[in-house]
């Protein structure tokens, strides 16, 4: 189940839908240390190589909207395992997506105190839904302030849960 961040943190949910077309859509969603929505986006992708490609990209571009936020202590929460390794030094990153990652750590460093931790899928459903209904309905998605009304129930369940 997802879990909330320390008091003064926020917590950056991405996940990334990729199809073996080259299409997909990417997610992310920040909340504060009670689980609240606090903004979020979904993306379109195309010309992607691979899966991991895309989750790397939803990092990239969730670190855009923490960035574009101000927010200065975050937390990256992402189910794939791979770039999360990369992204902690774990594993070398001579892939497809070196230079997005190369541009993910430099926005880090902007930002302040950034982390990246690995969670499981069901830890990060929000993000997931919020990909797959961009994708399903062909449309981007951005908001700050209240969530879209059809995130509210996971959204209630996360917290709740906790």
């Amino acid at each position: 189940m997802w879990v909330k961040p320390p008091i003064n943190c926020y917590k950056l949910n991405v996940d990334a839908a990729f199809f073996e077309d080259g299409t997909g859509a990417a997610a992310a969603i920040l909340r504060n240390n009670r689980g609240e929505a606090l903004a979020g986006a979904s993306w379109l992708l195309h010309h992607l190589l691979d899966s991991t490609t895309a989750e790397a990209v939803a990092i990239q571009r969730g670190l855009e909207l923490v960035e574009g936020l101000g927010c200065h202590q975050v937390i990256v929460e992402s189910d794939s395992l791979e770039v999360i390794q990369a992204c902690n030094g774990v594993i070398e990153i001579w892939s497809p997506y070196t230079a997005i990652l190369a541009d993910c750590f430099q926005k880090s460093y902007r930002i302040g105190v950034v982390s990246f931790t690995h969670c499981l899928r069901e830890a990060n459903r929000l993000a997931h839904n919020l990909a797959r209904h961009s994708f399903n309905l062909n449309t981007t998605l951005v908001w700050d302030g209240d969530p879209p009304s059809f995130l509210l129930s996971d959204i209630v369940d996360d917290v709740t849960l906790i």
